[in-house]
């Protein structure tokens, strides 16, 4: 992959590459500008809000993708409309980020394709993007107990791990948070769907969307179903450091 950042301007150009045995000579990556994305925000029902904090992006669909989208975010126009600039081919998710509070992306299509599902196809130039923004996002709130004390957990790393399989490569349908000094934490802004929900008392950050990591313990993964304006309170049992999983080096084999 090349970038080169050219004033306001941002151009792009990648390449799929085989590394074998031998070496790889005469490879070309010939950097050019990219496409313009198009499309318009709308929020359901009679809600209105302020969007002027909102910003999208593009990452790439591989899991710690590079953000895209231009030199900077695109944001909503006074019609709601935005423009992602010098776009290159690949598949994208939209990343929204500045949402106000209570608020989540219910949808995204470019014409009959489900872009949160699917990603975004920019090897031809795609339809414009309609996306569908809910103020009825669900909250999670509960303490976490330490099994081997029966007392509140704090500072443990709770976090909920989407379970449908075309979420579960998306970072942004993960939600973790720390408990506080009485092991009590609340989850805002979830995206109503199937999830399992852990505690930690040490985790890597990000381990947590391997699944060779979870395998181990991944029966100790409470699931947990939300709908639109859920508010549920839930009960958490903490994974401690030294059982498996309870860390990063019994993921890596470290000592």
């Amino acid at each position: 992959m090349a970038v080169i950042n050219d004033g306001s301007k941002s151009y792009q150009a990648r390449a799929p590459i085989d590394v074998g045995i031998v070496n790889i000579e005469k490879t070309n990556l010939t950097i050019g500008p990219g496409i313009e994305v198009t499309g318009h925000g709308r929020i359901e029902g009679t809600e209105t809000a302020d969007l002027s904090n909102l910003r999208l992006m593009l990452q790439q669909r591989e899991t710690g993708g590079i953000m895209f989208g231009g030199f900077s975010p695109a944001k909503l126009d006074d019609t709601r409309a935005f423009k992602l600039q010098d776009v290159s081919a690949g598949l994208f998710n939209l990343m929204v980020t500045g949402l106000p509070s209570g608020f989540y992306v219910k949808s995204v299509r470019s014409d009959q394709t489900d872009v949160l599902a699917s990603g975004l196809n920019t090897e031809v130039q795609p339809a414009p993007l309609e996306m569908l923004l809910s103020p009825n996002a669900a909250q999670v709130t509960g303490s976490v107990q330490n099994p081997n004390t029966n007392s509140p957990a704090p500072g443990a790393t709770v976090v909920l791990i989407p379970q449908e399989k075309e979420r579960k490569d998306q970072q942004s349908y993960y939600k973790h948070i720390s408990s506080d000094q009485n092991g009590a934490f609340t989850v805002k802004d979830v995206v109503p769907g199937e999830y399992k929900r852990f505690a930690w008392e040490d985790v890597e950050a990000g381990a947590y969307m391997d699944p060779d990591y979870l395998k181990p313990i991944d029966n100790k993964g409470e699931p947990l179903t939300l709908r639109e304006n859920d508010q549920k309170s839930l009960p958490l049992t903490l994974i401690p450091a030294d059982s498996p999983s309870g860390t990063d080096r019994s993921r890596t084999g470290g000592n």
